[in-house]
Order: C-alpha cells, then sequence, then structure tokens
C-alpha cells in the first residue's frame, strides 16, 4: 500500500523549550493499521490508528451608476446581514464553545473546563521533561527530546553509545562505574524514543534504530547483552519487527529471546509470552495464542513471588501468602480475560460466558480478605470494573446492547466513584517491567464511554451517542480524545447531519487535538478531505 501522508509535528507550546515551529515528515514504508471503526465495539486496548482552509470572503461587486460613475471617492459599503444567519466564528471561539458545554466535570464534579493544556512545569529538564511530555501525550517533543538526552554528551549518553554497533562517539565516562539508576533510566528513554516513533509512525525510523543496538541478538547472534539491562528492551527490538511486516520473524525473535532468559525470571518470561500472545492474536492464530496464554498462567505463581519478594512495598508484611494469593488470583483473572476476548473474536460464546463467569466466582472469593497493601495494586483497583466491561463485550457480541449499555454503564460509575482518572506517567506501559500490563483507569473510563456510544447508535439514539462521546472529550482531551474516539465521533457526525455541519464539527475537534498538542492522533482519525 501507498506511505501515509506527511504529518506536521506541532510543538508544544510557546513556553515550551522544544517550542521552535519545525516540520517533522514521516518517513514510512508500512502504513499502519486503520483505527478503530464504528460497529466494533473494544476489545482490548490496542497498540495501533490537511488543514481544511476556508476561503476568504469576497465583498460583492458595486453596481456602477450614473450618479456614481464620475465620483473620485467610491461611496461607503453598508453591510447587510440577515437577522437568520448567525455571524461566522473562528474555529477557536468553536473550539471554546465546545469545550465550555455542560459535562460530567463541570455539572457533577464541580471542577472549571479545560480549554487548554496547562503550563509545563518550570525547571524540568531532560528524563523528568520527557516523561511530562509523556504524559502530555506530545510524541513530536518526546522525539525530539529523548535524541537530545541520548546523544547530548551526557553521563545517559556514554551508556546510550556504550550499547551502538557503531557509535558516534567514545563514552567520555566509565560506563561500567555508572549508577544502576543512570542506566536503567537510559534504557526507559531508549524505550520512550522508540515508542514516540510508533505513535508518529515512522517505522522506517524505528527500523533503522533498532538495528543500531549490539545487544540484540537478531542484529548478531553472538551479542553479549549487559546484566542490568532489562529484557523488556530485547522483547520491544523483537516486536519493532512486526511494524515493517516480518511477523514470522518478530514471532522466531521472541522465542529466540524467550530460550535465552533465564529459567527463574518468571516475570520476563511472562512479558515474552505475552508479546507472543498477542503477536499471534494479530494474526489470527488461535491455537498458538491459546497455548502461550496457558503458558502464562502457569508462570503466574512463580512471577507473583518473585514481585512481591522483590518490592519493597511488601517487606514489611508479616505474612506474604495472603499476597501471594490474592496477587495470583488477580493475574490468573486477566488471563481469563484475555482468553475471553481472543475466544469474542471467533464468535465462540458459550466458551466466552464460561471463562468470565468463572473469573467472576474466582475474584469474588479471593476479594473477600485482600491485604490493604494491596489496595492501591492496579490488578486489584480495577479488577470489578473490568469484570463489568467484559460482560458488555459479551452482550454487544449477541447483539443484545440495552444489557450491554447497562454493564458498560456499571463499568463506568465504578470508575467514577474511585476518582483514579488523573493521567498520569505509567513506566511499566512502555517498559514491560510487570507481570502483566494492565489498563489505566482512563483507558478503561474512555473504553467504557466510546462501547456506550455503539450501544446507543445501534439502538437508533444517534444523540445520545453523540453527546457521550463529546463529553468524553470535555472532560479530559489529553485523557480521552483518542484515535479511536475521534474517529468515532467525527463519523457520527457524518451521519447525523449534512456535509457543511459535520466538516466544521471535525475542523473543531481537529483543532482541539492540534491545542492540547495530541501528536499521535493523525489527520485520517478525523475523516477530513
Amino acid at each position: 500500500p501507498p506511505p501515509p501522508p506527511k504529518r506536521n509535528a506541532v510543538p508544544a507550546g510557546n513556553n515550551h523549550p522544544l517550542a521552535a515551529a519545525t516540520t517533522a515528515t514521516a518517513n514510512n514504508t508500512t502504513r499502519p493499521d486503520a483505527p478503530g471503526v464504528v460497529g466494533t465495539a473494544t476489545t482490548a486496548a490496542n497498540n495501533y490508528p490537511p488543514p481544511i482552509h476556508t476561503s476568504p470572503n469576497v465583498p460583492s461587486k458595486p453596481i456602477a451608476s450614473a450618479t456614481t460613475a464620475g465620483m473620485t471617492t467610491p461611496p461607503r459599503r453598508v453591510k447587510v446581514t440577515s437577522a437568520t444567519v448567525s455571524p461566522a466564528r473562528t474555529l477557536d471561539s468553536q473550539a471554546d464553545a465546545f469545550l465550555s458545554a455542560p459535562s460530567y466535570r463541570t455539572n457533577q464534579l464541580g471542577l472549571e473546563p479545560v480549554l487548554r493544556p496547562l503550563p509545563l512545569p518550570p525547571g524540568e529538564e531532560g528524563v523528568q521533561r520527557v516523561r511530562t511530555l509523556v504524559e502530555r501525550r506530545a510524541w513530536g517533543d518526546v522525539l525530539k527530546l529523548s535524541a537530545n538526552v541520548l546523544h547530548s554528551g551526557n553521563p545517559h549518553a556514554d551508556v546510550y553509545s556504550s550499547l551502538l554497533l557503531l557509535p558516534t562517539f567514545a563514552p567520555k565516562s566509565d560506563v561500567e562505574a555508572l549508577p544502576l539508576p543512570m542506566k536503567l533510566e537510559t534504557a526507559e528513554v531508549m524505550a520512550l524514543h522508540c515508542h514516540a516513533l510508533l505513535k508518529l509512525r515512522r517505522y522506517a525510523d524505528l527500523e533503522k534504530e533498532v538495528a543500531k543496538w549490539n545487544f540484540l541478538f537478531q542484529n548478531d547472534a553472538s551479542a553479549v547483552s549487559p546484566d542490568w539491562l532489562p529484557w523488556s528492551i530485547h522483547i520491544l527490538g523483537a516486536q519493532s519487527l512486526q511494524y515493517t511486516g516480518e511477523f514470522d520473524h518478530a514471532a522466531d525473535v521472541l522465542q529466540d529471546v524467550q530460550s535465552r532468559i533465564p529459567p527463574e525470571d518468571a516475570s520476563a518470561l511472562a512479558s515474552v509470552n505475552i508479546a507472543l500472545a498477542n503477536l499471534y492474536i494479530r494474526q489470527e492464530q488461535w491455537r498458538l495464542a491459546f497455548g502461550t496464554l496457558d503458558r502464562i498462567s502457569d508462570l503466574i505463581p512463580a512471577a507473583t513471588e518473585l514481585e512481591i519478594s522483590h518490592s519493597s512495598k511488601y517487606s514489611a508484611f508479616a505474612s506474604t501468602e495472603a499476597l501471594k494469593s490474592t496477587l495470583a488470583a488477580a493475574y490468573q483473572c486477566e488471563v481469563r480475560f484475555r482468553q475471553g476476548k481472543a475466544l469474542l473474536q471467533i464468535g465462540a460464546l458459550p466458551q466466552v460466558a464460561e471463562l468470565f463467569e468463572y473469573a467472576r466466582k474466582e475474584w469474588t472469593a479471593a476479594n473477600e480478605q485482600i491485604p490493604q497493601e494491596l489496595a492501591s495494586h492496579p490488578a486489584v483497583v480495577l479488577m470489578f470494573c473490568q469484570m463489568e466491561v467484559n460482560e458488555g463485550l459479551f452482550y454487544f457480541a449477541q447483539n443484545n446492547y440495552d444489557h450491554a449499555l447497562s454493564s458498560f454503564e456499571k463499568g463506568l460509575d465504578i470508575l467514577q466513584s474511585q476518582d483514579l482518572l488523573t493521567q498520569k506517567y505509567n513506566p511499566n506501559a512502555y517498559l514491560g517491567t510487570g507481570v502483566l500490563c494492565f489498563d489505566t483507569p482512563s483507558e478503561l473510563y474512555s473504553e467504557c464511554v466510546n462501547n456506550m456510544a455503539l450501544c446507543n447508535l445501534y439502538g437508533c439514539k444517534m444523540q445520545n451517542a453523540v453527546s457521550q462521546l463529546e463529553d468524553l472529550v470535555r472532560s479530559d482531551p489529553t485523557a480521552f480524545l483518542t484515535e479511536r474516539v475521534a474517529f468515532n465521533l467525527c463519523t457520527l457526525y457524518e451521519l447525523g447531519a449534512d456535509s457543511a455541519v459535520s466538516a466544521r464539527r471535525k475542523r473543531v475537534l481537529q483543532l482541539i487535538a492540534k491545542r492540547f498538542f495530541l501528536h499521535d492522533i493523525g489527520p485520517e482519525s478525523f475523516r477530513v478531505s
């Protein structure tokens, strides 16, 4: 297929040190997957989805008359506006009006509407500023600043240079003597740099970046990986092959990485199997996918024990058996959910119902004695909400939209009651350092509202569907205006209004994404031409 259109990088505000108005061109050879479309409920958090200029008003040419032909100064023109036509508003004022409309944020929470992003915190630099930009989804700036951190001659750059096949400069310090946190931060910045390339769909550049790494076995079979380097970097390098169409090669490399991980490192083994399961599901290789998910289930007891023994949060707890059993139950339920969602895609509804019911009973029993130390763990906090979402997906697959809508509403109520929707940087989402990666509260919230809108659409309640997605965007554009939400909302605009009205609404939504520096939403998500 042809390469995607060129995209303009949007600077992150005048108060940002990287606010130079530069243009970044996507140099890709592979077209990205199309974003989620209206008509398909969200089943999992997927890794992957020209400005319109209005012509200026041209005043009509005055009609010459005998009484004006000899005048050297033309008469003053009087513009007559019809009483039935509202004066034109700029896109900025329309965006302000959209964001200022009543919403859950203003009515239920009593907060002021969010019209513009907050200024970046003063005094930040280096790795901390990169993390803040990731929170803001300003991926164009993440790409520039992470490259600066890795090449600017600081200790992070020394560590990075030592990991390259052909370094551009020799390290100025003894990398082995550098503290471990400095090295791990470098690995984190490398991962964020690669994720920025993914979000911006610069797959060819991602391929070139990964090909530089001297520790990857896919680049050199005799490569030696430093002991401190997380296995998640190897997994990320293997996963990058998917985006250049090398699915079979990616599976082979992941299998090779799995064979090199020590048997006692159950967490890393679980992580590589998660990557394999996602790859097989994407390729619709169902037997391999379910076999891999079964291996993850077998690894959970050892991985859970490893997580508890290596975490300082649980060191003061007298008995770790309650921690292990509760956390293991949460992880097992998550595996059941993934199996059920895969079965939904092939239409095996009886098996889906059995898996979801088994997970509900298992977690209800474990929930009776949850240790206080696990009260804030993401696997524990969001479990009941995830159950309601899964139940809604099951009813949606049966075309039972009323029951599905009720389940999604219950999940939404759980999230709203817990007040967990603040967008925060989550390193586990990019480094894969945990046993399993869970959806964040904001991702689950967006999934609930998006699927509620689809239920209303199929129930012939178009205005309810539009209102729900618009309310979601108003609540926090940075957290909730995603590719899927933008694409579905713009599609609803097309279905519910004439072309002129829908085009105006789509341009307003596109301006909001630009105003909040949401670089990971391409113009194709707004369905503009």
